[in-house]
């Protein structure tokens, strides 16, 4: 999800001039339990007249109304969602404000509640839940309930395309594969599937909101870094690796955190493996601290993906 500044307002911007309302209230009629907040008027006879007034929604109440709106929303539409709708909701939530640049909830909210006819479709064409196999679920250890990995998966069909894998993570593999480097993560995923030593494989999310994340240090600030696949290996081994090519394959910073965090949280118990791996004449994969990478010759610590495995594993 895009969310420097730049893009921000290049969002801010194409969402005005489609109509959306910006305002950070939502208004509603007070009742009259609230009648002696309204506004008191005098009329031209001197006569006490009571003007019932708007006035902007409790966050609390915002919330309520945009579940409420959400459950109109899919309710007539497909097999029904098993998540709990407070899941849609969360994610509707984080992707306005990663959209837009907020930090506050309720500006969501009111986003969302000012603009229901153009968000309802949007809401009904998405798919809700994509729920996890109960012998899939990826827990290694507390590693990994820590660090972002999904329980569910919920995103967008128009964007998404289903994928017809045996042994993608959830029950139903929806990917985007739009954009450089997604022939390579195709032919990965391929090649997962279909290898005896994989028990279950996941393509993780693009936003470290909703995706696993290791840390990387880039100009000196640290940054987040997430990796193309998760893979659970049938001896208990997990994989971390992320498939690069052209001159995506030749930053250092990352596959320096990707190591690092691997160090770090691997042991004998709960072991993970892991690199950055292109396909060069066949897969190859380096796991080193110190990466180099030239498309016109792969040095030494480029080894035979299938091969590593074998060690390995």
């Amino acid at each position: 999800m895009v969310s420097n500044m730049n893009n921000v307002k290049e969002n801010v911007f194409a969402a005005t001039r489609a109509g959306f309302n910006f305002d950070d209230f939502y208004m509603v009629e007070l009742s009259g339990e609230t009648q002696e907040t309204t506004e008191k008027l005098l009329d031209e006879s001197k006569k006490l007249m009571v003007k019932v007034v708007k006035a902007p929604m409790p966050e609390d109440k915002a919330e309520e109304e945009v579940i409420s709106f959400i459950v109109d929303c899919v309710k007539d539409h497909g097999a029904k969602p098993k998540l709990k709708i407070s899941g849609v909701v969360g994610k509707v939530k984080e992707t306005i404000t990663a959209l837009f640049g907020w930090n506050e909830a309720y500006r969501a909210y009111c986003f969302i509640l000012n603009n229901k006819d153009k968000i309802m479709p949007l809401i009904e064409q998405a798919a809700f839940e994509n729920q996890k196999e109960k012998d899939k679920l990826p827990k290694v250890n507390d590693i990994w309930e820590k660090r972002n990995i999904p329980k569910l998966e919920v995103f967008n069909k128009n964007k998404y395309t289903k994928m017809e894998y045996k042994k993608y993570a959830f029950n139903e593999c929806w990917l985007n594969l739009d954009g450089n480097g997604k022939n390579n993560e195709k032919k990965f995923m391929d090649f997962l599937d279909v290898n005896d030593k994989v028990e279950w494989w996941w393509h993780n999310r693009n936003s470290g909101d909703s995706g696993f994340a290791v840390k990387y240090v880039k100009n000196g600030q640290g940054e987040k870094f997430l990796p193309d696949f998760i893979v659970k290996f049938v001896n208990g081994t997990v994989g971390l690796f992320d498939t690069k090519g052209g001159w995506t394959a030749e930053d250092k910073e990352k596959p320096k955190g990707l190591y690092e965090y691997i160090q770090q949280y691997s042991t004998d118990k709960d072991k993970i493996i892991g690199g950055i791996v292109v396909d060069h004449n066949g897969f190859k994969i380096n796991t080193s601290k110190d990466y180099e990478y030239n498309h016109k010759k792969l040095g030494e610590d480029w080894v035979n993906f299938s091969d590593y495995l074998s060690t390995t594993l």
